[in-house]
């Protein structure tokens, strides 16, 4: 800081001030702005999107990958009940819109980690999401800001389905012939009379495996 000194013809003739040692703070900036990059960057990385709910004022902040998830494209203000809401399939909108009401009750740890689907806005796209975020109370015990974020399990849900579906055909598949070849073991047991020890035996082991398969 510092000022300039005039004579009476106002031409300037001396300049005086103040120097102050600020490497401190500026190395604390630096790093909380590195900091900053690093979780922005991170966040990109793992295709995290954020959610901000201020309980009281009651307006909703979705970052670009968030409304993404959504299927939202614009960058229009976006509210709890007409765009995440709304946005829920049918099938999980009551059972996740009970928990965030559970959550957000004096008493509850606020801890929030949840499956669901959405139902993209404007794409109309099928996707599924897992959400992990905090609601936090005042010193009051009454709940006023909800954060959290969402990440995109839709491939993983599908490869899931994927196996169920391959395990279930394969199943069926098998069902059959084993059912049948368990019959006919069982009859061979019934009918046999004077078999030796070791046809007696195989027969034994041969209904156990395939009861066992």
């Amino acid at each position: 800081k510092g000022k300039a000194i005039f004579d009476e013809e106002r031409q300037p003739v001396r300049f005086s001030g103040t120097l102050e040692d600020i490497t401190k703070e500026r190395l604390t900036v630096d790093a909380l702005e590195e900091a900053y990059e690093q979780i922005r960057l991170s966040k990109e990385a793992a295709g995290l999107g954020m959610f901000d709910l201020d309980i009281i004022k009651g307006t909703l902040t979705w970052d670009e990958r968030c409304r993404e998830l959504f299927g939202i494209f614009h960058t229009d203000n976006v509210s709890y009940d007409g765009d995440f809401t709304k946005g829920l399939h049918p099938e999980d909108r009551e059972r996740v819109t009970m928990l965030i009401d559970t959550l957000c009750q004096p008493g509850s740890d606020g801890n929030y980690d949840v499956e669901y689907r959405t139902i993209g806005a404007e794409d109309g796209k099928l996707r599924w999401v897992r959400a992990k975020g905090k609601v936090f109370f005042n010193r009051n015990g009454k709940a006023y800001r909800f954060i959290g974020s969402v990440l995109d399990i839709t491939e993983l849900k599908l490869d899931e389905v994927r196996k169920n579906d391959f395990i279930g055909m394969v199943s069926h598949e098998l069902k059959t012939p084993l059912t049948t070849l368990n019959a006919i073991l069982q009859v061979l047991q019934m009918k046999q009379k004077q078999a030796d020890s070791f046809t007696t035996d195989a027969l034994a082991k041969a209904v156990k495996q395939s009861k066992k398969m």
